[in-house]
């Protein structure tokens, strides 16, 4: 016969219940995927979801936070250690991207999530391609992907991120950029590295400017920087 509606409530209760415990591996394809956030911490993608690893204690215990439903995939991952801040970014099949800043002072079940979408994000591309925060933790580096590579310089402010500033550093047929960073001593100005290409731009009036640089040796693939 059929099941009581008592066993089938107790199955969904039980569904709900589930969550793992221990996951193993990293997700390769992430810029950033691992990262410390702290001296006895450590912080990797792992399929679709963020893991906190205790490197000190014999256990290895992990605190694994899932991505946001409806993602397709974590692309990019930061962290700060001064704020124990985490950002990933993550891409929605052919729809604009989205970053969350990930607040780990508080206890597990009560994590501040901040989401980043457009306008700050609108980068003219459906992928970003790397994140950094200043050392201070009060801005955000988000160097979006293929076509336009738009590089997206955000405050993050009590009352919300803030777009300060956003410039396209590439053309359609540009060389990739890989990774974009502010420098750890003055955050207002901004490296980007990639195939065969690294540029720098400061932040000032209100704008992304390109500065010279002149590397006076052959184009290289700068992986990072």
């Amino acid at each position: 016969g059929r099941p009581c509606k008592a066993a089938q409530s107790e199955k969904r209760a039980l569904a709900m219940d589930l969550r793992p415990g221990y996951v193993f591996g990293i997700k390769h394809d992430v810029r950033g995927a691992a990262s410390y956030l702290d001296e006895s911490s450590l912080v990797f993608v792992c399929g679709h979801a963020l893991v906190r690893l205790d490197v000190d204690t014999g256990t290895k215990q992990q605190e694994i936070v899932p991505g946001t439903p409806g993602a397709a995939s974590i692309d990019a991952l930061a962290s700060c250690r001064s704020k124990k801040l985490t950002a990933f970014a993550e891409s929605y099949n052919g729809r604009r991207p989205s970053v969350t800043v990930l607040a780990w002072d508080a206890k597990p079940g009560k994590r501040k999530r901040r989401t980043i979408g457009p306008p700050a994000l609108d980068l003219g591309s459906d992928r970003v391609a790397s994140l950094a925060f200043s050392d201070d933790g009060k801005m955000l580096v988000v160097q979006g992907a293929e076509p336009e590579y738009t590089l997206a310089y955000i405050s993050l402010e009590k009352s919300g991120a803030r777009l300060l500033a956003k410039t396209r550093t590439q053309g359609a047929t540009g060389k990739p950029i890989l990774t974009a960073s502010p420098h750890p001593l003055e955050p207002t100005v901004l490296l980007l590295s990639g195939m065969g290409v690294m540029k720098m731009y400061r932040y000032m009036d209100d704008s992304l400017r390109a500065l010279s640089l002149s590397l006076k040796q052959d184009p290289k693939v700068f992986l990072a920087h």
